[in-house]
């Protein structure tokens, strides 16, 4: 019986990912691309120009894609392209076309990392069968959680970046009412995420103005915030990022009782793996009141494979072909 040829991507607010692999096992990789997003009108445009360069024609596509993924279609958050399986299926001339939110493919994907994937943040206690919680952050914030049905774990998929934030002391209070005035409702998204670790060096530039860079005001890259660390104010601007980052974190923890763990995923964790680990996140994560003594008993780790997602798209698009995936 001939294996199966499926094509994959993890389709972000600013990249896309694509995959075509032979469906063996494991997998084997048969052509890899990556794209920026503003370099295409649509991702129509982009599946074309990579199938048009492919090998073999997939038997079937499963694309991780960031949003609320309803009868297989989705507008992607933080792009605005609206994207449906069944047009891409016929615009790329595959079977089949499924979307599954990106979050739920890290789901996916955690059964195949392992202690070389990710960095430790603290061990807890981790206890077999019980919730686990995912949240990533990068041009947005996602979030998933998985929980066992008895003999493996499903994956849910969640919006939960897009509840409210909470400020936590005065400094944050004023960044609340800074975005306030912008954005009106104040979402945890709007401060965890490269868009909000904007955001926050903004507001940062006004408290501080003698600290801002005239440059990196003027690029509006978050990614320019990361890459210069030693500068005071875009340390500044990271360490309270990092922190919102474990509050957020530490409230999924608690909502869920996730036992199983806590992931970090997405694109900015792993540019920052030292901060992470300095105490910031874990301070704030754990700063819950009543319930850090639980907390602590919780597993944390920062995931640091870059194919998670993708891995996780595999795994659905073998549910799919096996009539399986909901």
């Amino acid at each position: 019986m001939l294996r199966p040829v499926i094509l994959v991507g993890d389709i972000g607010g600013t990249n896309t990912r694509l995959e075509l692999l032979l469906l063996a096992d494991p997998p084997q990789v048969l052509s890899v691309q990556h794209y920026r997003n503003d370099d295409y009108p649509d991702l129509t445009t982009i599946g074309q120009a990579f199938l048009a360069q492919a090998p073999v024609r997939p038997d079937l596509a499963c694309l991780a894609v960031a949003g609320p993924v309803q009868d297989n279609t989705l507008n992607l958050t933080n792009r605005g392209w609206y994207i449906a399986g069944s047009a891409l299926a016929e615009q790329w001339e595959i079977p089949q076309v499924h979307l599954i939110n990106d979050l739920e493919a890290v789901g996916y994907g955690l059964r195949y990392l392992g202690p070389k994937d990710w960095v430790v943040l603290q061990e807890g206690r981790k206890v077999e069968g019980a919730p686990i919680g995912v949240v990533a952050a990068g041009t947005g914030l996602g979030e998933c959680f998985l929980t066992w049905d008895g003999q493996k774990y499903r994956v849910w998929p969640s919006e939960g970046g897009h509840t409210d934030f909470a400020p936590r002391n005065d400094r944050e209070l004023g960044l609340w009412r800074y975005l306030q005035a912008q954005f009106g409702r104040v979402s945890a998204e709007r401060v965890v995420s490269g868009p909000g670790l904007w955001n926050i060096y903004r507001y940062l530039a006004q408290v501080y103005p003698e600290q801002a860079k005239p440059d990196i005001l003027a690029a509006q890259d978050p990614a320019m915030i990361t890459a210069n660390l030693q500068d005071p104010l875009c340390s500044h601007a990271v360490d309270i990022f990092v922190a919102n980052y474990g509050s957020e974190a530490g409230n999924l923890a608690l909502k869920l009782l996730a036992r199983g763990g806590i992931y970090l995923a997405g694109g900015i964790a792993p540019r920052l793996v030292e901060r992470f680990q300095q105490g910031g996140f874990m301070r704030a994560f754990l700063d819950k009141g009543r319930m850090g003594p639980l907390l602590l008993t919780i597993p944390v780790f920062l995931i640091t494979s870059p194919r998670v997602g993708l891995l996780g798209a595999v795994e659905a698009a073998r549910l799919f072909l096996a009539g399986r995936q909901d």
